[in-house]
């Protein structure tokens, strides 16, 4: 039983790390400068 909840609990941690980071805005650049401005304009 301990296991299983071990288990579920990991699953959970895991997928909320996924959703987290999928929803993250990615900066669209071209080059290094480009994307300088934008973390600047941000």
């Amino acid at each position: 039983m301990d296991g299983i909840l071990k288990f579920v609990y990991a699953v959970i941690l895991f997928l909320s790390l996924f959703l987290v980071v999928t929803n993250v805005e990615s900066a669209d650049c071209d080059s290094d400068y480009n994307c300088k401005e934008q973390l600047r304009a941000s």
